[in-house]
């Protein structure tokens, strides 16, 4: 394409025509050489996908230690059960490989901890520290790998006594990959405050930046699929596609009106919005097709396949549509988001400012940076023998136990909190294990919190209004004064109620903190398209919302409303009894770690 601008250029002219046709291209240099200078609002976008790509890059490595630990793991069960003689474990340095990365993730990282001037010192500040645990989990990942090479190399393991160990090494390899992703979780959602908080575009009416709004629906759905498939909670699954799959006929049914206006090189050539956006379209559909699959398929395990269905389908039919090693759905996503990016589009086309300028390629050059979106990493999960053979038996008793979530009664250590109370008055609450019982854990919350602690709280029955504006929530005696006042009464207006706590969350919204809506029912009210609206607005302004349901009950769409109310909110579904309500509650305001 180069060749052909400059061919179409030197073609012989008047010499009048000729310098006024220099002159013109010089002058259109200067003013694309002013243009082309980075505004501070890109560059520090620019410096946000830095630990989005460091945190790509990373979850790119553990795909191949993810298998190589599987491959592993059931040769250890084999020589366990004396069905085999020999172990053998390659130890690949992947996170240092160059053909496997554009850029080396440890000079990425290098390059985010010294820093951007472009973000804030407190900015940098807390996305270092966030950054710093996930390369620990990484180097620590690495050294236990390094172990069990050694393991295998020194031939170890003949001495069968020493198989425990082994089975120890990939316990704590579990735990490492269930820590390396919440580490990555904790990044990301620091990354995305900032970028809102900051530098979210302003620019929306630009067809690149509408389409990365409307296209996150659809990545949010994916994300809570492959949570599900992890967590082996898949009965949401089939929600969760219907909602895909409505989606991705909007997006067809209306792919002209989307992209209208934008220039187009050809649907075989690779930056062409066209192309890109029915990527993005088709990796969705791909999607959609495997968790199809995943419903209404047969599985049986067996010593060659020792996992479960939701185990299977997570880390490979499933992921591998997401991620960037299956030119995936957020590979696609993050290649479709750099045509913002107008300058740069037409230096990778090789376009001479000329042909911009004098209109002759409609190309819109302006630049927007966009935030890429994180990945997801594959889940290791070691299998243990189902007979056990070994003469010092110890193979079974050294499996570890699972993770136990804090249940210290402190908020030490725990980010600062900004929780809104959404709280149901209706006449329907008005039973000892419903509002009283809500008021009791309150009052017990109150009793852990810092100065730093933020509450507000909302009420919703026939109309709803704010009772308590935020305050620090060691003004403990104004708090339960309004508590107490708190009567059922009336019917349900959820709209309104749902309305006035995202405005109280929004306006009072702590930096990197716990921002979280906590609406208490019993489920009796109707969850309209308005309401629903509101919620999908704050979706990606780091505010959650939780969902607890108060008193017994059978009603199967009461539940499922509730269940759709925490799934949009991006927040957690709990139902309440006397036993769990303190505990519950105080989980809520230990959900995110300083």
């Amino acid at each position: 394409m180069k060749y052909y601008f400059e061919n179409q250029f030197a073609k012989k002219q008047t010499p009048i025509k000729l310098i006024v046709q220099v002159l013109f291209f010089l002058l259109t240099h200067f003013m694309s050489q002013a243009q082309s200078k980075i505004s501070p609002r890109n560059q520090a976008v620019d410096a946000l996908n830095g630990y989005v790509q460091y945190t790509n890059e990373t979850i790119h490595a553990l795909w191949p230690i993810y298998e190589e630990l599987m491959n592993f793991n059931l040769q250890l069960n084999y020589y366990s059960e004396e069905k085999s003689k020999f172990l053998s474990f390659q130890n690949e340095d992947h996170w240092n490989k160059s053909s496997s990365y554009e850029v080396i993730p440890a000079e990425i990282y290098q390059k985010c901890m010294t820093g951007h001037s472009a973000l804030s010192e407190t900015d940098r500040r807390v996305l270092n520290q966030r950054l710093l645990v996930l390369k620990e989990t990484v180097d620590r990942i690495q050294l236990s790998r390094d172990s069990i090479w050694h393991f295998v190399q020194e031939k170890v393991y003949l001495q069968r006594t020493n198989i425990a160990w082994a089975y120890r090494q990939l316990g704590l390899l579990e735990k490492l990959f269930n820590q390396y992703d919440q580490a990555k979780d904790n990044l990301y959602a620091t990354v995305q405050q900032v970028y809102l908080t900051h530098y979210k575009p302003t620019n929306t009416n630009h067809r690149i930046v509408a389409m990365a709004d409307k296209f996150q629906p659809a990545i949010h759905w994916c994300k809570l699929i492959l949570d599900d498939l992890d967590n082996e909670e898949t009965s949401n699954i089939s929600f969760y596609v219907q909602e895909l799959e409505a989606l991705i006929e909007n997006y067809k049914t209306h792919q002209d009106e989307n992209l209208q206006g934008l220039y187009r090189f050809g649907s075989s050539n690779g930056l062409d919005p066209y192309w890109r956006y029915e990527r993005v379209v088709r990796n969705l559909e791909a999607i959609v097709s495997r968790c199809h699959s995943f419903l209404t398929s047969e599985w049986r395990e067996n010593n060659y396949k020792p996992y479960s269905k939701a185990y299977y389908y997570h880390n490979n039919d499933i992921i591998n549509k997401y991620n960037r090693y299956g030119l995936g759905l957020i590979r696609s996503y993050n290649d479709f988001i750099e045509l913002a990016d107008g300058k740069g589009v037409q230096k990778e086309a090789e376009i001479p400012d000329y042909y911009i300028q004098n209109k002759s390629i409609k190309l819109d050059v302006s630049t927007t940076v966009l935030l890429h979106q994180v990945e997801e990493p594959h889940q290791y999960k070691v299998f243990y023998p189902k007979s056990n053979k070994l003469e010092d038996k110890p193979v079974i008793s050294v499996k570890p136990e699972p993770d136990k979530k804090s249940t210290d009664e402190t908020l030490e250590g725990y980010a600062d909190n900004h929780l809104v109370f959404l709280l149901d008055v209706s006449g329907s609450m008005n039973s000892h294990e419903k509002l009283p019982l809500l008021k009791e854990a309150f009052s017990y919350l109150l009793t852990l919190t810092r100065p730093e602690d933020k509450v507000a709280i909302v009420s919703y029955s026939g109309d709803a209004r704010i009772e308590l504006n935020t305050v620090s929530a060691t003004e403990r005696k104004k708090i339960e004064s309004k508590l107490d006042k708190l009567k059922s009464e009336g019917g349900t207006n959820i709209r309104r109620g749902v309305s006035l706590a995202y405005q109280l969350a929004n306006e009072h919204f702590i930096k990197n903190g716990n921002n979280r809506i906590i609406l208490a029912s019993d489920g009796e009210f109707g969850l309209d398209k308005a309401t629903e609206a509101i919620i999908q607005e704050n979706l990606n302004r780091g505010i959650v919302l939780t969902v607890f349901l108060f008193g017994q009950t059978k009603n199967e769409h009461v539940i499922e409303q509730l269940q759709r109310f925490a799934l949009l909110g991006k927040g957690n579904f709990q139902e309440i009894t006397p036993e769990n309500a303190k505990q519950t509650l105080l989980k809520e305001a230990q959900s995110i770690k300083k």
